[in-house]
């Protein structure tokens, strides 16, 4: 995720001489969660989405929990539909860009326009820490930073191969090269991310994707201007919320969209931190639990189980599930994770023999796994464990709800039973679609996941 809220100096992962080097808590929301799958093939914490909208992905790095931004009343500081600032490429050494409607160059520090020829496309590269355009004849002698737009507002441009609304906004970093940004309206924006979060649901289940619109708007809202450092408020990928652009985009999602427009969560007239997951298996999780990170009033841990005696996201695929690891795969990846984290060479952690739970937490997750090899014994904590304990395909464990069935590292191989997909905190995506097939609205789905927060309309 973003904003630094796992502390990277908190010894998450300890090994033979102590603190041997953090583990970086992963903060994913959503499908994308735990490079999983959303309910029925939607997006990030991905599996197959309903209909196909995102793939089964594995988030490309952990990310941290986003903090609450706001210090004062959000209703005091917008008031109107804000502009949210999109990163899709960040660090590429040249990028095109597209839109039948004709393309206009702005400076993006002084507004001028630089080019309106009407060229369908553009071709833009970094030299000495500026830009320049190929197009003819490069522009000036090089801008910062470049903002593109279509000459008409209603014809899409293309970036990296998919549609978005809005402009393009281009700028060099010295680190990482250009950073390729699509700005856009906050409502706009939704109809690509709602898709890819829940992906596409009968009627019976729309309820749940008027939730997943609030929480989404929410994230969003507490996201701006935090990644300024990069030049944008979020990421296109799990590492925020993904986001799909103009070719995601669905009537029955713009519906939800436009029926919840402008209305977010707030708690103490403050926006709340809107996290989200596919599946909690029958509880949630607070932040504590799962990033050793301060809770929050909102965020607390909510049995979510139907008066019928079921839980709501029993519906969910990944409910329950099974992970096994031969020995060649225990000390092929897992090792490799492990000694990443440690910042060691794998050969100094010999050969994995054994994994076992130390501890839990008060709602029985795992809080402590051990990992015992030839060169000493490992403890990693809370969600840093999903991230060692990978598959041979890379994927990451479902969640820190499980159990060690075979721990020793032998013929029989690795075995864990576990419960649930994501990190567990804040709304359960399929607990959202479970309670919308029992009859409860938005609101109450959303009070249910965020306790004592209030549905506020912003804009």
């Amino acid at each position: 995720m973003r904003r630094g809220s796992a502390d990277s100096s908190r010894p998450a992962l300890t090994g033979p001489g102590g603190s041997g080097g953090a583990l970086v808590a992963s903060a994913l929301l959503c499908w994308a969660c735990a490079g999983t799958s959303p309910p029925e093939g939607t997006a990030p914490d991905v599996t197959p989405p309903p209909e196909g909208t995102a793939p089964d992905v594995t988030p490309p790095r952990a990310r941290t929990a986003p903090e609450v931004v706001a210090e004062r009343p959000i209703t005091e500081t917008i008031t109107s539909e804000p502009t949210v600032r999109v990163g899709v490429e960040v660090g590429v050494s040249s990028v095109a860009i597209m839109s039948t409607a004709g393309l206009r160059v702005l400076d993006g520090e002084s507004g001028e326009v630089l080019e309106a020829s009407g060229e369908e496309i553009l071709r833009f590269e970094a030299s000495e820490g500026k830009l320049l355009v190929e197009s003819g004849g490069r522009i000036g002698d090089g801008r910062p930073r470049l903002v593109v737009e279509p000459l008409d507002p209603a014809i899409p441009i293309v970036l990296s191969g998919k549609r978005y609304h809005g402009a393009a906004e281009l700028l060099v970093d010295p680190a990482r090269g250009i950073v390729v940004i699509n700005r856009i309206g906050l409502e706009e924006y939704l109809r690509g991310v709602v898709p890819a979060e829940i992906g596409r649901r009968p009627p019976e289940e729309f309820d749940a994707v008027k939730a997943q619109a609030v929480a989404a708007r929410t994230y969003a809202i507490s996201s701006l201007g935090s990644r300024d450092s990069l030049g944008f408020d979020v990421f296109a990928t799990v590492e925020d919320q993904a986001y799909g652009g103009v070719d995601l985009e669905r009537a029955e999602i713009d519906r939800a969209v436009r029926e919840t427009e402008g209305e977010i969560l707030t708690y103490d007239g403050a926006v709340v931190l809107a996290l989200y997951h596919s599946t909690c298996g029958g509880r949630t999780a607070t932040r504590y639990e799962v990033w050793a990170e301060p809770d929050l009033p909102y965020l607390r841990s909510v049995r979510d189980r139907a008066a019928g005696g079921d839980d709501f996201c029993a519906i969910s695929p990944r409910y329950t599930w099974r992970e096994s690891w031969t020995p060649d795969e225990m000390n092929g990846l897992v090792r490799a994770e492990l000694a990443g984290r440690l910042g060691v060479p794998p050969t100094s952690i010999g050969r994995i023999l054994e994994i076992r739970v130390l501890s839990r937490t008060e709602e029985d997750r795992v809080d402590e796994l051990e990992i015992a090899a030839t060169g000493g014994r490992y403890v990693i904590r809370k969600n840093d464990i999903r991230f060692v304990l990978r598959s041979s395909e890379g994927r990451i464990l479902g969640s820190t709800d499980f159990r060690v069935l075979h721990g020793r590292v032998d013929a029989n191989g690795v075995l864990v039973e576990g419960r649930g997909y994501g990190h567990g905190i804040g709304m359960c995506q399929w607990g959202a679609i479970g309670r919308a097939r029992a009859g409860q609205d938005y609101r109450q789905i959303l009070a249910a996941y965020y306790t004592g927060a209030r549905l506020e309309k912003l804009y």
